[in-house]
């Protein structure tokens, strides 16, 4: 049986991007030797966290039968109020525009 329950959690904080130099494919090579590719890394840094949850199977009941309400509907319900209103109350919207805006996270057009 299930003794304990808990969440391991992260949290990324930041994109860390790295470009290699230009170098040939193998499989290019014989095809189109003066068309090196360029090889992109990159990685999340973030935080971990070890979150011990209580078990409540009559609130876990409820949240599966309010989410079932929701997708048993007609249409999508309208977004939350937020504080993020010019996004249209989309905090993963606010989300990248706060990090286009700190330089954390870049776009390029």
């Amino acid at each position: 049986p299930v003794s304990t329950l808990s969440l391991i959690v992260y949290e990324p904080v930041i994109f860390r991007g790295v470009k290699s130099k230009p170098q040939s494919s193998p499989s290019q090579s014989s095809q189109i030797a003066s068309s090196p590719t360029t090889s992109v890394f990159g990685r999340l840094d973030g935080n971990l966290a070890y979150v011990p949850v209580e078990r409540d199977d009559a609130k876990f009941y409820k949240f599966l039968s309010d989410v079932l309400d929701v997708l048993e509907k007609d249409t999508p319900p309208a977004p939350p109020v937020s504080k993020y209103a010019n996004n249209g109350g989309c905090v993963f919207c606010q989300y990248l525009q706060d990090g286009q805006t700190s330089g954390q996270i870049f776009h390029k057009h």
